[in-house]
């Protein structure tokens, strides 16, 4: 049996999606390996027997459990890039010091979203890195340790092609409750629970009213992730369509399911209300979902409560 490798880019979203596919607490049976110090301090008990028992590695560098792992279900969650730009640009200001010390010093989030994206112009140092980083440095695309926007976009059908041939499943986090039925359906004995966001930043910035400035330096600096997020939302909408047609099964629970997650996140339910086709676009059931969600509006606040106590 092929053992899920979850390979989490940084502030996507992959560890919603691992706490709702397998419960990464339990350390019996996943292996979180986010860097080599992490593999080295379990190494020793990574005894036949115990491989054995792993059912999903989760992490950053999850690369680095290949040699334990012979046949691996291989995964990865994309986030929508504007997004991903003010999660990383709240995370180099939070988290110090990513060798970005200018960054964290300036207190001002649109300030700060200015200066990230002129560090990434000019070629810094991308500890925090765009999706095309990320898969350069996990797959060994490229020499350099930050390659500029030239290099990434060079190397944006290469990293295309990995997502679409090696990839088994590129979940989508703004897709979350459809990335998780695709892979029940690879994994009927992982059935996804609600799941709670996992907020990394304490801080937000609203990715969907950003000035014209930043956007348009955003478009330029992130071409090759925006490209490669929308490539890879339309195949996973697609392979949702086809199991919602080939497994009607599947449709109901998927109903009470997503009415779940709408009535216990925040920011689904606005994304919701305002018809969101980032969030809900027209390849779903909308007119059911509707329905669904209005059913069960009286009974919200019983279900958050449901929700949470499953999460302690």
């Amino acid at each position: 049996m092929r053992v899920p490798f979850f390979f989490h880019i940084g502030n996507a979203g992959g560890l919603s999606f691992a706490r709702a596919a397998a419960d990464i607490h339990r350390s019996d049976w996943v292996l979180v390996v986010n860097s080599a110090e992490d593999l080295k301090r379990v190494r020793s008990r990574l005894t036949p027997e115990a491989v054995a028992g792993i059912e999903f590695v989760f992490g950053h560098a999850v690369q680095l459990a290949e040699p334990w792992f012979a046949e691996r279900y291989e995964l990865t969650m994309l986030r929508w890039p504007q997004a991903l730009l003010c999660a990383n640009s709240v995370y180099a200001h939070e988290h110090p010091p990513y060798h970005l010390p200018a960054i964290h010093g300036i207190a001002d989030h649109l300030e700060r979203l200015r200066a990230y994206l002129e560090h990434l112009r000019l070629g810094g140092d991308a500890n925090l890195r765009t999706t095309a980083h990320w898969l350069i440095e996990r797959h060994k695309l490229d020499a350099y340790p930050a390659p500029k926007r030239a290099e990434r976009q060079a190397l944006l059908e290469t990293c295309g092609r990995l997502l679409s041939e090696r990839y088994d499943l590129v979940a989508i986090t703004e897709l979350m409750d459809e990335s998780l039925f695709l892979f029940h359906a690879d994994f009927p004995s992982l059935p996804p629970r609600p799941w709670v966001r996992q907020r990394v930043n304490s801080r937000r910035v609203d990715p969907f009213d950003l000035p014209r400035d930043i956007v348009a330096q955003f478009e330029w600096e992130y071409e090759a992730d925006i490209a490669l997020y929308h490539r890879a939302r339309r195949r996973l909408l697609a392979r949702f369509a086809d199991l919602m047609h080939t497994r009607p099964d599947l449709r109901a629970s998927y109903l009470d399911y997503k009415a779940t997650t709408i009535l216990t996140d925040v920011v689904l339910m606005k994304r919701f209300a305002a018809a969101d086709p980032l969030f809900f676009p027209p390849e779903l059931p909308l007119e059911e979902l509707r329905a669904a969600v209005v059913a069960r509006i009286d009974r919200a606040h019983e279900i958050r409560a449901s929700v949470m106590r499953a999460y302690g």
